[in-house]
């Protein structure tokens, strides 16, 4: 396992198929490394990478997609070179990872990582309330579980927050930088996508689900989907949905404020 100040992180957070580059078109961003994660230092090597597969390549398949990406398998799926992955969090964000590891909860977190302890625990609650409430309205409240993460974010230290956006934004306009074919831009659940709207102000109370969009003249669509391991958890006999439903990308008013 690697550490940093003896505090688990993923040392990079960008993974795809070595000198496959410029193959990739379509970008992952996910939420934050769990135990395999860090003891492999490598993105997708658990559940949420098996359930990626299974939607990517076939859903017989129980390899994770992280392992695939990594040159870890062989025969790589012929479509694999298409996929990269980028973790919004270097760090864990929920602290089952601790019991996990084995090891202390004071051991987790650095003092600036640990302005983020909550927010997984945050989006579970949120989340939970919603559903009930949308057994009664039949409709996901997705604005508010956006507001709510949202409202955490704006409350992390200032200094912490602007370190942390500031290293997000870098990292990933690097990523979006180095694959010169890359079309579609997919993340994946509300923390993810709190942290995304946040980053570049985007309106949450307007981004469509499931559905391509793009903002002024980006050539990349975005998409907001699911969190892959919602669809694991389900079972089998449901898979992960990451594709768009609609055939033209939807034009986002980033001047609507929410």
């Amino acid at each position: 396992m690697l550490f940093m100040r003896n505090y688990p992180q993923l040392t990079k957070r960008l993974l795809y198929l070595q000198d496959c580059k410029d193959a990739v078109s379509t970008l992952f961003i996910l939420e934050a490394p769990f135990d395999k994660e860090l003891v492999d230092n490598c993105p997708c090597v658990g559940d949420t990478g098996v359930s990626m597969s299974k939607a990517l390549f076939n859903p017989s398949f129980e390899i994770s997609l992280g392992n695939i990406l990594n040159g870890k398998v062989e025969p790589i799926p012929t479509n694999a070179n298409n996929y990269a992955i980028f973790d919004t969090f270097k760090f864990p964000i929920d602290s089952a990872v601790a019991e996990k590891l084995d090891i202390l909860l004071d051991n987790l977190w650095s003092k600036g990582n640990l302005q983020w302890s909550k927010i997984k625990e945050l989006d579970g609650k949120i989340g939970r309330k919603l559903k009930r409430k949308q057994v009664e309205t039949k409709y996901y409240d997705r604005p508010c579980h956006y507001q709510t993460l949202i409202h955490y974010i704006q409350n992390v230290d200032s200094n912490v927050l602007k370190k942390f956006i500031c290293g997000y934004k870098k990292d990933l306009r690097q990523a979006i930088i180095t694959f010169r074919n890359l079309k579609n831009i997919v993340v994946c659940g509300f923390i993810a996508q709190s942290i995304f709207c946040y980053a570049y102000n985007l309106p949450y109370c307007i981004v469509p689900y499931r559905k391509d969009f793009i903002v002024s003249k980006r050539r990349t669509n975005i998409r907001f989907v699911d969190h892959p391991i919602n669809a694991f958890r389900r079972g089998k006999k449901t898979h992960w949905q990451y594709t768009a439903v609609n055939r033209k990308p939807i034009i986002l008013n980033i001047n609507i404020k929410c």
